[in-house]
């Protein structure tokens, strides 16, 4: 049932209880209005309790499904033999350990492509690539890998559902055409292959809200991405033949970046100087504290 049709229905007036004495032939009488007040205070009790339930349900769902035709699947869906499942109820650290425990690879410090399902809702469900950087400071099986330039941008969550990205304060319903404008500007006009994006959030940021911003970030890459299809093929996205999708994708694709702990650095002339250099950890922390 929609919300709009609960709150309707809980909004017509009851009627107090009918008594009926068992035995009695009389037909069954009102109770008097002194005796229904308690049965009245509780019906209204109970009216708020729902109305309030309902609403906060309604907007805590707000996650519009994403539907996508089978070239945008196509063109998200990655290559990787690794398939994963992300888990938006974790942290940072937590997601490293999840995504390891559905592999039989180390991804410790290497560059590591998975496939991962993002469930955005019960029935919807997106795949698309993670690349990983995660270096574990006691394993010593590091893999020199060819030189692989990602340039990323981050996108900041905090406990009050609000975006920072590019050091402005977003809503969630302008993220998306910010997303589409970066994308073409930065990433493709600077020919880099890959729109990745590092989203961190608080803990106790909502989890429906981490989902609702996945979301939005991949209708934006897929508004800039079927702006370069017209640009290339004169056709949009949904329109394209197998060959040429695999052409978009190699010019141009999206990526959700996870990067832990790199490796330990010398000291740097700010430590010396007893001033703490600059953390996402911090960054977070500033964005909190600036909104409360």
């Amino acid at each position: 049932m929609a919300c709009a049709d609960i709150i309707k229905k809980y909004k017509t007036k009851s009627q107090c209880v009918v008594k009926k004495i068992e035995g009695d032939i009389k037909p069954p009488t009102i109770l008097s209005t002194k005796r229904c007040a308690p049965f009245k205070r509780m019906k209204t009790i109970t009216l708020i309790t729902i109305l309030i339930l309902t609403i906060v349900s309604c907007t805590q769902s707000r996650i519009d499904k994403l539907t996508l035709c089978i070239n945008e699947i196509k063109l998200l869906k990655s290559d990787s033999s690794f398939n994963v499942d992300f888990d938006f109820s974790l942290n940072m650290e937590n997601q490293f350990e999840n995504l390891q425990s559905q592999i039989d690879d180390n991804i410790c410090n290497k560059v590591y492509p998975l496939n991962s399902r993002f469930h955005l809702t019960e029935t919807n469900t997106v795949e698309t690539l993670i690349i990983t950087e995660k270096y574990c400071n006691d394993d010593t099986a590091y893999i020199d890998q060819p030189c692989i330039l990602i340039r990323t941008l981050r996108i900041f969550l905090n406990r009050n559902s609000q975006i920072l990205f590019e050091n402005n304060i977003l809503e969630i319903d302008s993220l998306k055409q910010r997303i589409a404008e970066v994308s073409k500007d930065f990433f493709i006009n600077n020919n880099y292959k890959y729109a990745a994006y590092q989203i961190y959030w608080d803990e106790r940021t909502p989890i429906e809200f981490r989902k609702a911003v996945y979301a939005e970030v991949i209708r934006g890459y897929l508004i800039a991405a079927n702006d370069l299809s017209i640009s290339m093929f004169k056709k949009d996205i949904c329109e394209l033949k197998d060959n040429e999708i695999e052409k978009i994708q190699k010019r141009f694709r999206i990526v959700f970046s996870l990067k832990d702990n790199l490796p330990p650095l010398p000291p740097s002339p700010k430590i010396l100087q007893g001033i703490e250099p600059d953390t996402v950890e911090h960054e977070i922390n500033e964005f909190e504290i600036k909104e409360k």
